[in-house]
Parts: structure tokens; C-alpha cells; sequence
């Protein structure tokens, strides 16, 4: 007589592979959302060393910074870009053209109307996928808190606010720097770290 092996699975085998890729799982997910967290921030430390190399450009060719740093910062050196109003100035200065019409524009002291940095469409809060405004900026996270410095005085230090999150170091060697506030859904970062 001739017995039959059946070839397939027991149900304790099936079962003990169901619980291995639940607990990789259970340890790959969190990781891979850090990983992608830690991307988007570096992600927008680029793009603020790019606002900051358009800042140095402007000075090069006008031989001073941008006029936008007395739109929500009293003359002290600082953009703030929080509010709508200075982020579309600091766009329209930089890029040399209206955010509404893309025509070319005096705005910010660029007289000449030079495009030292052209904006793109991510660089913009966005809104469920939808174009939220043309005019204001914001990070991956979608954080429009997002504060620049100049040295408005010229000795080479920059000293941006104890108030500002993430922790000020209280001076920093350079001509500008940069950093996001955060909150209780987006992180704060700044270049100095």
C-alpha cells in the first residue's frame, strides 16, 4: 500500500511565518519613518543654505543684502517668512518677478530685476496636494515658521534669538544663517547643528 505526503504546510508553520513578518514589521516600519523624517529635514537645510547663497548673490552684485530683513525683523537682521506678507516679498526679491503674474518686478532693492533663485511649486504650503499659496513658503513638513539672519552690522557674527526654537547657540560665526520653528506636529532644525 501507498502512503501520500502531502507536500504543503502545516497550519504552526504558517502561522509561525505570519508572526516573523509581523514582528519585522513592527520593527522596520518606525525605522523607515525616521529615516524618511531625517531626509526631509535635510531636505530643507538644503534649501536654506539655497535662500542663503541667493542672499550672498544679491549682496555680491548690489554690495548690500536684500531689504526684506526690515519686513518683520525692526532692522536687526532677521526674515521672518512666518507671516504671508514677508514671504512674498522675500520671493519676489529673490527671484526678481510677481508671484502672481511671474513679470518681472523691482521689489526688495533689486533694481535690476535679477532672478537670484527660482522657486519651485514644493517650496510652497501645500494643502491636501492642492497649490495653497503662490506666496508663501514652507518646509516638507509644511511648517511656514521659518526664520532667516542676516549680519546686518557687518563684524561677522550672527546672533539669532534665545526665543527660537530649536536652542539659539547665542552667536554663530558667519554672514546669515537660517532655522524653522517647530511645533507640536513638525520638527525645528536650523543650520548650526
Amino acid at each position: 500500500m501507498k502512503t501520500f505526503r502531502n507536500n504543503g504546510f502545516t497550519l504552526i508553520e504558517l502561522l509561525t511565518v505570519i508572526a516573523v513578518i509581523a514582528i519585522l514589521s513592527s520593527i522596520l516600519i518606525p525605522a523607515a519613518s525616521g529615516v524618511r523624517r531625517q531626509s526631509r529635514i535635510a531636505s530643507s537645510k538644503a534649501k536654506l543654505w539655497q535662500y542663503i547663497t541667493a542672499i550672498e548673490a544679491f549682496k555680491a552684485e548690489y554690495n548690500y543684502y536684500p531689504q526684506v530683513y526690515n519686513a518683520g525683523g525692526n532692522g536687526n537682521g532677521l526674515i521672518d517668512l512666518s507671516a504671508a506678507a514677508n514671504s512674498q516679498e522675500f520671493v519676489e526679491t529673490l527671484s526678481g518677478r510677481a508671484h502672481n503674474t511671474g513679470d518681472p518686478i523691482e521689489q526688495g532693492g533689486n533694481y535690476r530685476r535679477i532672478q537670484f533663485y527660482t522657486f519651485s511649486e514644493n517650496e510652497f504650503r501645500d494643502n491636501g496636494g492642492q497649490n495653497y499659496s503662490t506666496n508663501r513658503l514652507s518646509d516638507p513638513f509644511n511648517n511656514t515658521n521659518i526664520f532667516l539672519m542676516i549680519d546686518v552690522d557687518g563684524d561677522g557674527i550672527i546672533r539669532p534669538f534665545s526665543n527660537s526654537n530649536p536652542t539659539s547657540p547665542g552667536e554663530i560665526k558667519g554672514t546669515a544663517t537660517a532655522w524653522v520653528v517647530g511645533d507640536d506636529d513638525t520638527p525645528g532644525y536650523a543650520l548650526w547643528e
